[in-house]
């Protein structure tokens, strides 16, 4: 590891302390697929309905063959279709993450750091090894990073993470650009556009689709909320129509009206999990 281009204050030495044992050592041991997730940074909000995790992104994901594909939250209201982003690192470059998550104890026992706090919600580490899959939650809104060392270590990794190039610039093979994605998860809840949270922003399109009522399949019954795979002709048809659109965007299909939440699909990820 580069001392000179890590930002958290934190040596093999103390991570150790911090955990409670010596830093396991840690390889380049990945998989032979490189669409498998070795590695995913998570921020979610609490108290939400059900079908909204669907649309959420990790900040970041950090893949088998050196890809590191980043969301790059938009202001509000955001375009329709988010920006995500990937950069690649070679062999060196993932042996470093995965050195550091080591020392942080992201690949120990899955744990809960923090406190519990209504509508905290929480920032969520996820490591895969082999057969292995270890997660670290830590609770609360944003963790205080003077709580403790491993809090703020933990805070400042995942700001490494999002800005690799500050840390692994001669690792980087490929330099950042945006991420091509092939298939969409599309997430229609019913809505009404007085309800939304600036009406005044509020724009209407109609929908030209089949009808949304029936789109896919349902995922969370209290909100009339429906979840679908658009991949080929359709997914070009809906690029077009996204990219004129905004998150506050309602679209009236069959005399009702409907929020679309576009998802494109990481390269792991499945069209419409359970919830």
């Amino acid at each position: 590891m580069r001392a000179d281009l890590w930002r958290i204050p934190l040596a093999g030495a103390l991570a150790a302390a911090c955990l409670g044992g010596p830093a396991p050592s840690t390889t380049p041991d990945v998989p032979g697929d490189p669409d498998s997730a070795i590695l995913r940074f998570e921020r979610l909000n609490g108290l939400v309905p059900a079908w909204q995790p669907l649309v959420w992104y990790p900040l970041v994901s950090v893949y088998a063959d050196g890809r590191i594909i980043e969301h790059v939250p938009a202001a509000y209201p955001g375009p329709a279709l988010p920006e995500l982003t990937v950069v690649r690192v070679d062999g060196d470059g993932l042996a470093q993450i995965l050195e550091l998550a080591a020392e942080l104890g992201l690949e120990g026992p899955d744990r809960e750091l923090g406190q519990s706090i209504p509508d905290g919600g929480v920032m969520i580490f996820t490591v895969v090894r082999g057969d292995e899959r270890h997660q670290t939650r830590v609770l609360g809104p944003d963790p205080d990073p003077g709580r403790t060392p491993l809090l703020h270590a933990l805070v400042e990794f995942g700001d490494a993470l999002a800005d690799p190039a500050s840390w692994l610039g001669d690792d980087i093979t490929a330099d950042e650009k945006p991420y091509a994605w092939r298939r969409m998860r599309l997430v229609v809840v019913p809505v009404n556009p007085a309800d939304l949270p600036d009406p005044r922003l509020v724009t209407m399109r109609d929908w030209a689709g089949d009808p949304l009522a029936t789109l896919g399949d349902g995922v969370d019954e209290a909100h009339g909320a429906r979840c679908a795979l658009v991949e080929g002709a359709e997914l070009a048809r809906l690029r077009s129509e996204f990219d004129t659109a905004d998150e506050l965007t309602v679209w009236l299909s069959d005399e009702q009206t409907y929020q679309l939440h576009p998802r494109p699909l990481l390269p792991d990820e499945t069209a419409c999990p359970s919830i």
